[in-house]
């Protein structure tokens, strides 16, 4: 409800709503961006890299962030904020629509199959779109083209252990092999 929401919250959706991106943010806090980015950083990716490499990271993620707008404006129309009051209930920034089950759909062939191999790969705490979405969509997609095409391209989904929305970051090992697997 939203009275049991506080003012930043209620702002917040307020300002999401409205199509305001973090990156718009970023780039309001002037001189104070590359602090706020590195900020971010620092608590994501705790002690993954050397001092050096998580400033490297932090000014290459600040000098995209604050560059003109491109397909940052069609976050609010992709992504929709979900709050539960448990922590980790499912709260967070999730995926609007399955875009990937549309797409997927119309690339049919005649056959209902794919014409080409399709591997998708999502982290178990994947903040945009959750290991149960990602699963029931593909049991979908599963549904609409069966197990494979005509001509045997097939359609795979991984979920990687221990890894989030940036699963070669998250579980670089795991990652690795997915892609050599997919890859052959």
């Amino acid at each position: 409800r939203a009275e049991d929401r506080s003012w930043r919250l209620r702002l917040g959706l307020a300002l999401w709503d409205a199509g305001v991106t973090p990156m718009q943010l970023v780039r309001l806090a002037g001189w104070k961006g590359p602090e706020l980015v590195s900020g971010i950083i620092e608590r994501r990716f705790n002690s993954r890299w050397s001092t050096e490499e998580a400033r490297l990271v932090s000014d290459y993620i600040y000098h995209i962030t604050v560059a003109p707008r491109s397909g940052e404006s069609a976050l609010a129309a992709l992504l929709r904020v979900h709050i539960c009051k448990e922590r980790g209930a499912g709260s967070g920034v999730h995926a609007r629509n399955r875009a990937i089950v549309d797409v997927l759909t119309q690339a049919r062939d005649k056959e209902g199959g794919l014409p080409f191999a399709v591997h998708i790969c999502y982290g178990d705490t994947d903040w945009v779109f959750t290991a149960e979405l990602c699963t029931a969509a593909f049991a979908e997609l599963r549904g609409k083209s069966g197990t494979g095409s005509a001509r045997g391209k097939g359609l795979t989904l991984s979920i990687l252990t221990q890894a989030g929305h940036h699963v070669y970051l998250d579980n670089v090992a795991q990652f690795t092999e997915w892609l050599g697997d997919a890859s052959d």
